[in-house]
């Protein structure tokens, strides 16, 4: 095994992409009960070799960039959502995120009275049972501004270092009962449904309805009306549709039924696209990202978006329909504009390749340097940051909501968010799984046990709990609840495993409206717990 040992101590960057590569493939292999870690198997493989020798342990600033990278694209891709459930549950999810949190405090609280750890062990433990880093910062940081003795501040990191694991796998296990067993909402698409072909129906009511209140009403887009004369044309929002004429509804079934009741009846024939252009788009023109679709002018040159896809999810197209870079867009022309169309919206992949890097980097800094600032709450003598973590979050959210700044674009590309984020969790998974293995031994070889125990009973009761409080909500989507759970964890191996289960925004969007709080609730209250 010497040979391997030589392997993987070579260098940091050799050995950091080998656990990354290893844990990706250990990640797809299946257990009983069609069980795998995933991405997440990327930490344990991590641990394994920490354990193996602790100077196998990679710099700091490594996980410290995998971290910022994803949830700075994690803030991105869903700050828009994030600030929609902000404002209509916002308390509710705070409330339910500061009971599931104190609820950790209170029993390593009593660790300490009446078990009696060292309080500086459970303090690590209670930041390695929640595998918040940021929070362990904190309590080191803490610590050392106060004149505490080396040994008692190790005492803090071998308390993380050995909950860390055992809370990520009791979560996980967790986790995979609660998504086996339960029902599994399936992502939705545009509201409800699936998408059907374009639908020809025929208008045979009167009423004041124009295209605009259609999409508002029934999510449904009215691209194109065939008038009782024979003649045609493209519709725009404010259209009037008079009765006899055919329009062409795109949207899921469910929508083109309503859409039909409300105005007539559908047709049994197919709408031809004779005299027009249909042509789908990717929308790399900078000058168009985080605008709305009424913005556009498309009347001008006669065009209709009718479809809009980000991701693997086709989103409601209204006016008030806000595009982003990466959006592949399917717009009804006339042949004599579509050359207009297609120079409006970009079509290229390479610009793409090229598109948003300055104010990811912009974002970043700012992030980074919100992150620094400190925060005085009463009754602590030192002051609270919201670091490497914190600070890109929230800059993220604030930025991701904007959309644009006059010439500046915020939001990435779809497809650079997801590659960006996705390795930002490899690097910090493969970092922190090297670190925290390092002291596993020691830890084993002291408290071992008993903070093993701790941290899986503190997992299983704080997020029962937390479920249970969901439930009292109305929220029964085993995915819903799951990235809630990842994200009042603040792990993204957690939201990686529940992404196992279901892609789509539901489950990040879950994981924010729950991560902000959390995050900044777990850096607080620990230090409150170092006031008791």
């Amino acid at each position: 095994m010497d040979w391997l040992h030589d392997l993987f101590g070579h260098s940091s960057l050799l050995r950091l992409f080998l656990v990354i590569a290893i844990g990706y493939l250990l990640g797809e292999v299946r257990l009983p009960g069609n069980f795998r870690f995933g991405i997440a198997a990327v930490l344990f493989v991590g641990l394994a070799l920490g354990a193996w020798d602790k100077t196998f342990a990679v710099p700091d600033d490594i996980s410290h960039v995998g971290l910022v990278l994803f949830v700075y694209c994690v803030g991105l891709e869903v700050a828009p959502g994030f600030l929609r459930t902000f404002r209509k549950d916002g308390l509710f999810a705070l409330t339910t995120t500061l009971i599931a949190l104190g609820i950790t405090a209170v029993l390593t609280w009593s660790a300490i009275q009446f078990f009696q750890k060292p309080a500086a062990l459970m303090w690590g433990a209670f930041c390695g049972t929640l595998t918040n880093t940021p929070a362990l910062a904190s309590v080191t940081e803490t610590l050392s501004r106060a004149g505490t003795p080396a040994e008692e501040i190790n005492q803090a990191v071998v308390g993380y270092g050995i909950t860390y694991p055992f809370a990520v796998i009791a979560l996980l296990l967790l986790m995979h009962v609660i998504l086996s067993r339960r029902p599994v909402e399936a992502e939705p698409v545009s509201g409800a449904g699936v998408w059907v072909p374009p639908t020809l129906i025929e208008i045979q009511k009167v009423g004041e309805w124009t295209p605009e209140r259609i999409a508002r009403e029934t999510g449904v887009i009215l691209s194109r009306i065939y008038e009782s004369d024979g003649s045609h044309r493209l519709l725009q929002n404010e259209d009037a549709l008079p009765v006899g004429a055919k329009v062409v509804a795109i949207g899921t079934r469910e929508a083109i039924a309503r859409t039909a009741q409300i105005l007539g009846s559908i047709s049994p024939e197919n709408p031809d696209v004779d005299g027009f252009e249909v042509h789908r788009y990717f929308l790399s023109n900078p000058e168009l990202a985080g605008r709305k679709i009424r913005d556009l002018a498309l009347k001008q040159i006669g065009a209709v978006i009718s479809r809009i896809r980000r991701g693997d999810v086709d989103l409601p197209v209204t006016p008030d329909t806000v595009l982003l870079l990466g959006d592949r867009v399917k717009v009804v022309s006339y042949p004599d504009t579509e050359s207009k169309v297609r120079k409006l919206f970009g079509n290229s992949l390479h610009l793409l390749g090229e598109t948003g890097y300055l104010t990811f980097a912009i974002g970043i800094v700012l992030g980074l340097l919100l992150g620094m600032i400190p925060i005085y709450l009463p009754g602590m003598e030192a002051p609270i940051k919201l670091g490497v973590a914190g600070g890109p979050l929230v800059a993220a959210l604030l930025l991701g909501a904007f959309g644009r700044t006059g010439r500046f674009v915020w939001n990435l590309p779809y497809a650079a968010n997801q590659t960006l984020k996705q390795f930002g969790l490899l690097l910090f998974l493969a970092a922190v799984g090297l670190k925290a293995g390092g002291s596993l031994v020691a830890a084993l070889e002291a408290d071992g046990l008993f903070l093993a125990g701790f941290g899986v009973v503190t997992v299983l009761v704080t997020h029962l709990v937390f479920w249970l409080l969901l439930r009292i909500r109305g929220t029964r989507d085993a995915v819903v609840v799951c990235g809630q759970s990842a994200g009042l964890q603040t792990q993204p191996a957690a939201l990686a495993f529940v992404n196992n289960h279901s892609r789509g925004l539901k489950v990040t969007t879950a994981y924010a409206t729950v991560f902000p709080f959390a995050i900044i609730a777990k850096i607080v209250i620990v230090q409150i717990l170092m006031l008791l």
